[in-house]
């Protein structure tokens, strides 16, 4: 592993974070965000370093602890530059687990690094059975996807000088709640297991409902209330070695009123209305 990408990370992740909480707390608006390592439950978790190389795997998991649907962002991002590599949403039924794994070969098609998962939690964007975009199956309910270089080469280069792969081999995770769905929504009921299969309903109209032009981004749902919970583990099993890790818990993450029409004068820049 590149040490000096770790180091790099670490200190990139506490600069945000203390800008982050401490814009929050001085702003003139109701917004805050904690960094909640304690309770370990919140809104959103960084996954302050994943790796693909040099023979080890990062197994990541986010839980959904609620008796709600939830959707989660997922990102990944490379060390270099912290360009992103992957980007997509997973539809979590209430108290649900998804967990995935980075694999040298994310595809099986030997294109590179990428991520792989037995999880059959929706994922969005949806393409065949639950396959989103760019995920292939590599047999039974495994599925695995390679990382993406397009956000830094052609028109996008940065100039940093490493092979695609190596650079994409390394980098950080973020994982940003987007909402809870009710219970007895139809989108929630798409996208919950059933006992006996261990799939959910229909992920395809769960991925219907949420390009509806009523429930885009959202599917009718409302901001969650700190009820995720993360973990991280890295394992090499060549060697033998491997170990746990906490990533960074964010709670009250989520804006979730302020974004509505009346609160607009809080938020400076938005148009047609003036800010505090």
């Amino acid at each position: 592993m590149n040490k000096q990408l770790i180091r790099k990370n670490k200190l990139s992740l506490s600069l945000a974070l203390a800008l982050g909480v401490g814009m929050a707390a001085t702003s003139g608006t109701a917004l805050a965000v904690d960094l909640d390592n304690n309770d370990r439950l919140g809104d959103a978790g960084i996954f302050q370093y994943y790796t693909a190389q040099g023979g080890w795997q990062t197994f990541i998991r986010v839980i959904n602890t609620s008796e709600l649907g939830a959707s989660v962002k997922v990102r990944f991002r490379e060390a270099a530059n912290s360009r992103e590599v992957l980007d997509f949403i997973i539809f979590l039924s209430p108290h649900d687990v998804w967990s995935a794994w980075t694999d040298p070969d994310g595809s099986g098609q030997g294109n590179g690094p990428g991520l792989r998962t037995a999880d059959t939690s929706c994922l969005y964007p949806y393409q065949g059975n639950n396959l989103g975009e760019g995920w292939v199956s590599l047999g039974g309910k495994v599925k695995g996807v390679d990382f993406q270089d397009r956000a830094f080469t052609g028109d996008y280069d940065d100039n940093a000088g490493m092979a695609s792969n190596v650079r994409m081999a390394e980098g950080h995770i973020e994982m940003i709640g987007i909402a809870q769905h009710k219970a007895r929504d139809d989108f929630t009921r798409a996208i919950t297991h059933n006992v006996d299969t261990g799939y959910p309903a229909n992920c395809s109209e769960a991925a219907t409902l949420w390009a509806s032009a009523e429930g885009k981004g959202g599917a009718e749902g409302e901001g969650l209330d700190n009820v995720l919970a993360f973990n991280g583990y890295l394992i090499n099993v060549s060697t033998g070695q491997g170990g746990g890790f906490d990533p960074d818990v964010l709670s009250d993450f989520v804006f979730g009123d302020a974004w509505k029409e009346d609160d607009c004068q809080d938020i400076p820049g938005v148009p047609g209305k003036e800010s505090k």
